[in-house]
């Protein structure tokens, strides 16, 4: 949000560009997800094939998300890279307790 302040932008813009990010950021997290689940579940089935769990859909949705952000998006902000991180991290600690609760 910082790195966007730093931009001069009309107000509508600005959101839609941080909403942009916010939508990169869950993507990036959820493509982090699912190849952690993919090397999981290589250790236990013969025959798996990696990038079967994040959808064709998930990639295209990579690909046009980031036109809403218009002229002012950029897909090298570090800290969307270091949030996804976190948001998946998260996510696999989620799992781990679920699985020790059952």
């Amino acid at each position: 949000e910082r790195e966007l302040k730093k931009l001069d932008l009309i107000p509508e813009h600005y959101e839609l560009l941080l909403a942009t990010q916010q939508a990169m950021t869950l993507l990036d997290a959820g493509l982090m997800y699912a190849r952690h689940a993919d090397r999981v579940f290589a250790r236990y089935v013969s025959n798996f094939k990696p990038g079967v769990i994040y959808e064709d859909e998930m990639y295209s949705l990579r690909s046009r998300v980031p036109l809403f952000g218009g002229d002012h998006y950029r897909d090298d902000y570090e800290v969307r890279r270091l949030t996804a991180g976190i948001i998946c991290n998260r996510l696999i600690l989620a799992e781990k307790h679920s699985r020790e609760a059952n």
